[in-house]
């Protein structure tokens, strides 16, 4: 992979960082929010740095997608439900006390 697709995801794992942080720091433990800025800050930092190689950012990109997997929640990683069904209008079925009523109602966030 080139370092310019390389530093694109490493900017989305950046987003996904951030969202996973701002949903969930309440139910994380202190500890793993230190880890996570720790892991956050290396990353931006050789995102900055344009004499970065590939192989220690693809290591660092690594290290902070495995603590994302650990913490994230049903945040991270991206599913087709968790992004398509809450921020893009899916149709979803209201509940109802005998079921899922078969009217649809479309959210829009």
């Amino acid at each position: 992979m080139s370092i310019k697709k390389q530093k694109k995801a490493g900017k989305e794992l950046l987003q996904a960082a951030n969202k996973v942080y701002h949903y969930r720091r309440d139910v994380l433990s202190e500890a793993r929010l230190v880890e996570l800025d720790k892991a956050v800050a290396e990353l931006d930092a050789m995102l900055r740095d344009p004499a970065v190689s590939e192989s220690p950012l693809e290591a660092c990109m690594n290290r902070l997608d495995t603590l994302l997997r650990k913490i994230g929640g049903k945040i991270y990683p991206k599913t087709f439900w968790s992004d398509n069904n809450t921020s893009r209008g899916f149709p979803s079925r209201e509940r109802t006390s005998s079921g899922y009523d078969s009217s649809l109602v479309f959210e829009i966030s």
